[in-house]
């Protein structure tokens, strides 16, 4: 993909106004970051219980 052609000012537009993302972390964002961020993804969200091992292998103190 040509650099040049990317679609830089929609992205930026879909980062901020509907990522409620800040101007400042989208342009420091690296682009394979972005585009995994913006891959259509079908896996579901993590549940509380996802995150019981977690909180059993990295207790706060």
């Amino acid at each position: 993909m040509n650099p040049h052609k990317w679609p830089f000012q929609a992205w930026f537009r879909l980062a901020v106004l509907h990522m409620k993302l800040s101007p400042d972390a989208f342009w420091d964002m690296p682009v394979r970051d972005w585009l995994w961020l913006c891959q259509n993804r079908d896996e579901a969200p993590l549940t509380a219980h996802d995150f019981t091992p977690l909180f059993e292998a990295f207790p706060d103190e």
